[in-house]
């Protein structure tokens, strides 16, 4: 479940909110405040109209270029069709040829009123970082479901940025975007992906009843041994948020 909503919209140049990580949680809030209330407006408007720029509950606004607010516009509307579905949205009197308002007639635009209800900002995501990682359908729904607690992965550049008290994102795409917010509780750090199977985390990692070996080499579908070797591997404990 994406807790992260839409709580009201401002201008993209207020400084009293700073501006949220990239997510696709954020991205996924916004799409849901435009489907929901019928707000139809170009990249342009979002970044140079008064109050159209939508701020969500962790405190902070989310903010785009025109090119990713048409991608956002046309998900809301069920026109992304292809890579240039974007193009629709881009600025409120433009549209591509062949789609909507081919005659070259400016569209009906639908704005937001300015106003944000800061009651409604949750202090258990404000000022948290944000990360996004994807996976199959298995491991999220047994992060879903609470029984998996411990993601496992490579410790590269990107893992590296995590940190004890940061939110991940975890979503899995099967058509529809599904996703779940969970905090780190506590990083674990191992030189390979034996040592971690071999430790106590193996209860916590979804793996459960399946031997070492297996384990190990099922990891190995996703990662090298070359990049094991370099980076080594990391347990990131999580609970679901709600």
């Amino acid at each position: 479940m994406n807790i992260f909503k839409v709580i009201g919209w401002t201008d993209f140049d207020n400084e009293d909110y700073p501006v949220c990580d990239e997510s696709i949680a954020i991205d996924y809030a916004v799409i849901a405040e435009l489907k929901e209330k019928g707000y139809k407006f170009g990249g342009d408007a979002h970044q140079y109209k008064e109050g159209c720029c939508p701020v969500i509950n962790n405190g902070s606004k989310a903010v785009y270029s025109a090119r990713q607010w048409g991608a956002l516009m046309a998900t809301a509307l069920d026109i992304y069709t292809d890579k240039y579905a974007y193009m629709e949205w881009y600025s409120d009197g433009w549209t591509r040829e062949g789609m909507i308002g081919e005659d070259g007639i400016e569209r009906q635009s639908d704005y937001p009123v300015e106003h944000v209800d800061k009651t409604l900002i949750s202090e258990k995501l404000s000022g948290k970082k944000i990360h996004t990682m994807r996976l199959s359908e298995a491991p999220y729904k047994s992060i879903e479901r609470g029984e998996k607690t411990v993601e496992i992965r490579l410790n590269d550049a990107k893992r590296r940025l995590v940190e004890v008290g940061d939110l991940i994102a975890f979503f899995y795409d099967d058509g529809n975007i599904n996703i779940v917010i969970t905090e780190v509780v506590n990083l674990y750090h191992f030189n390979n992906f034996r040592q971690l199977f071999e430790s106590e985390l193996y209860k916590y990692t979804g793996f459960d009843g399946m031997s070492v070996d297996d384990c190990v080499n099922s990891m190995y579908k996703y990662y090298t041994k070359e990049g094991e070797m370099q980076d080594g591997v990391v347990g990131i404990e999580i609970k679901v948020l709600v």
